[in-house]
């Protein structure tokens, strides 16, 4: 499926880098045990990343609708993975400039029927910012 949207299209981006860099340091496909390494991996990446507005109109509601869907995306995605976790969104800037930040503390907890004292427990932070031009509003 494509993603039309410039900004959903980066916080996507840096969702997918983030699940393959939790994923490969804890070496598990799809449940997620957490460790110290998963943290320091995951937050060496820069948090900030402009989208390319170009070629595509980009405006605050539109912006703010993106938030809401990836939140939506996110619930349904943690799930999947076994992972919780508590997530939020902001669009704040000027009128012609903003950013739609994403914050996720994702927790990583044993899964159904695994033996607590064998399965490791932690968190990680997921925090990006998608800055973009806007149309004017009118």
């Amino acid at each position: 499926e494509t993603i039309s949207h410039p900004v959903a299209r980066g916080i996507y981006s840096e969702w997918c880098v983030f699940v393959a860099k939790t994923t490969a340091t804890l070496g598990l496909p799809e449940q997620a045990n957490g460790s110290d390494a998963v943290y320091l991996s995951v937050n060496s990446r820069p948090v900030d990343f402009w989208t390319t507005t170009e070629d595509t109109a980009v405006s605050h509601p539109s912006v703010d609708e993106v938030g809401k869907a990836f939140l939506h995306y996110l619930e349904m995605d943690l799930r999947h993975r076994g992972w919780g976790g508590d997530f939020d969104y902001t669009v704040e800037g000027m009128e012609t400039e903003a950013c739609l930040q994403v914050q996720v503390e994702v927790v990583f907890e044993p899964n159904e029927g695994e033996q607590p004292e064998k399965a490791q427990t932690g968190n990680a932070n997921f925090v990006t910012r998608a800055h973009y031009h806007a149309l004017p509003m009118e």
